[in-house]
């Protein structure tokens, strides 16, 4: 099946709702307090917060007011001053960003790098950076925002605004969203055929609609055969209803009937 990179997985408001109904119903979601990813990491690949990174004459003014964060080949311009900034490297390689914000003014973050990027915000506060030059492939995304809701700007930006006058806005980048993916022999454990297991890094778990479009981007540029709407509803599936899974078995056998009725068969509809 050829590869398209541009196409993504968006849950509809609908389907958002009968997903939680459904999932709720099976005891698939998982418990309020659970764990939002690994413990920090001190270790290499940190990101930097470089001022005077983000172009060439700039105001010294101006650049003393805003912070680079840049991980692998993304580079994002907060308008903060570094003091502000956070920044935690997590075992995945992703960044917890924290943001001190002294009033309710608008946080603005903008995409320095790749050139060519572009923004598509979810209704769940999380954002995905695509890369037009790479026919929309995405190339991370931002975890859902905690502490305040999140407005595409233009093409390129977002602003982060608060709900308090005074309030710490967090959330989690990444650019990394699949360990591996391997496909195994289902019919020698009783299933109707081949079954592709894909493990999640931590952030694409726990990072909503953003998490869920990095993976998709990731797993059928590795693995062409996944590009099926049945595989696609069960990845949704499974990051809804169950993301602490050690692997997310997705099976192209398995019949296109939809992500409701996927939700209610618990990822496995027959």
């Amino acid at each position: 099946m050829p590869l398209d990179p541009r196409r993504r997985i968006l849950a509809t408001p609908v389907l958002a709702a009968c997903a939680l109904a459904l999932l709720g119903g099976c005891g698939l979601l998982p418990d309020d307090g659970a764990d939002p990813g690994p413990a920090a990491s001190s270790g290499a690949g940190s990101p930097t917060d470089d001022d005077t990174s983000t172009g060439t004459g700039t105001d010294p003014a101006e650049s003393a007011g805003r912070t680079t964060v840049t991980l692998d080949d993304v580079e994002l311009v907060i308008r903060l001053p570094e003091e502000s900034v956070s920044t935690d490297v997590q075992d995945d390689g992703s960044v917890v960003l924290e943001l001190a914000v002294p009033d309710s003014a608008p946080v603005a973050v903008e995409v320095g790098s790749p050139a060519g990027a572009t923004v598509q915000v979810h209704p769940d506060r999380s954002v995905t950076l695509l890369d037009e030059t790479l026919d929309e492939a995405v190339v991370g995304g931002l975890a859902p925002l905690s502490g305040g809701t999140v407005e595409a700007t233009g093409d390129a930006g977002v602003d982060l605004v608060p709900w308090d006058e005074s309030t710490t806005l967090r959330t989690r980048l990444g650019t990394d969203a699949v360990v591996s993916a391997e496909w195994r022999d289902g019919q020698a454990e009783g299933e109707g055929g081949r079954s592709l297991a894909v493990d999640p890094t931590s952030w694409a778990r726990g990072a909503g609609d953003a998490g869920i479009d990095a993976i998709w981007s990731r797993l059928v540029a590795l693995e062409p055969e996944a590009d099926s709407s049945t595989m696609a509803d069960q990845l949704r599936c499974h990051a809804l209803g169950a993301p602490d899974k050690a692997t997310w078995n997705l099976e192209p056998w398995r019949p296109d009937v939809g992500l409701v009725a996927v939700l209610a068969a618990r990822c496995n509809p027959a």
